[in-house]
């Protein structure tokens, strides 16, 4: 019996085993099982995300499906446009390490459920997929990180005086978008790991062990909040969600981390 393709929460696979005929396969069993005209895709910072998303793009055409690309972004981004197109695609192996990446996969606003997994991993299996002329279909570059951020901002308004707040973006996703949108509250934001090069400097978790140097800098800073996302920035949600990251602040025993939950 050949291994299930989905695990916890997508399908992951270490970079060395996914040929570009896994990724087509994958691609045109969604684009068979998707009712949607348009399916976005979007994609974290790891090397070999752009070419896995290129190649994902290319088999989702050849099924008739359009593709929306949205280029590199949070994973929660990716999943507010599968609320508009109807399904959507994040090339990302989540908190695996830099040679895994893999594909989650989103429906209305949330991760897919065993059905539609099972679905699409028939079709997977059996090869058995829709086919048409790639020159019948197009590809959208779309600016979906400027209208996640249109909501938040919408939602939360702006802060009632400048707050100064650290952010460690650990050279993951949220860097292209937490500092900008926390800018746009009207917050003083010191930005640090904002190099989206695939290159994670403590990790892929901001676990205490992973932070020590960031603690650090937070002690000298004199900011009033400080806040260190994972790697991936797979932890906001901006709605129906859980944003989990690691706040640092000053308590009695000192400089202290927790985990916030900001689920709404």
């Amino acid at each position: 019996m050949a291994d299930r393709l989905f695990g916890t929460s997508g399908v992951r696979r270490k970079v060395k085993d996914i040929s570009r005929e896994f990724v087509a396969d994958l691609a045109m069993a969604l684009g068979t099982c998707s009712q949607d005209e348009f399916i976005a895709i979007g994609m974290d910072c790891r090397e070999s995300s752009p070419q896995l998303k290129d190649q994902f793009i290319m088999g989702l055409k050849a099924t008739g499906k359009n593709a929306v690309d949205l280029g590199l972004v949070p994973t929660p981004t990716v999943a507010m446009a599968s609320e508009e197109y109807g399904t959507s695609v994040v090339v990302t192996a989540s908190h695996n390490p830099p040679q895994y990446n893999g594909f989650k996969f989103w429906s209305g606003g949330r991760a897919y459920s065993p059905d539609p997994e099972r679905c699409l991993e028939s079709a997977f299996r059996l090869r058995e997929f829709k086919r048409v002329e790639i020159s019948e279909t197009k590809t959208e570059v779309v600016d979906y990180l400027g209208k996640h951020m249109e909501r938040i901002l919408k939602k939360v308004g702006l802060v009632g005086s400048e707050v100064k707040i650290l952010v460690d973006c650990a050279n993951g996703a949220g860097s292209v978008i937490t500092p900008p949108l926390l800018e746009e509250m009207g917050c003083q934001v010191k930005a640090l790991n904002t190099e989206t090069n695939g290159l994670f400097p403590h990790g892929l978790e901001p676990t205490e062990e992973n932070l020590k140097e960031t603690c650090s800098i937070v002690r000298e800073s004199g900011v009033d909040v400080a806040v260190a996302h994972d790697g991936l920035h797979t932890r906001l949600r901006e709605k129906q969600g859980c944003y989990h990251s690691r706040c640092l602040h000053e308590g009695r025993g000192g400089l202290r981390g927790g985990h916030q939950d900001t689920s709404r």
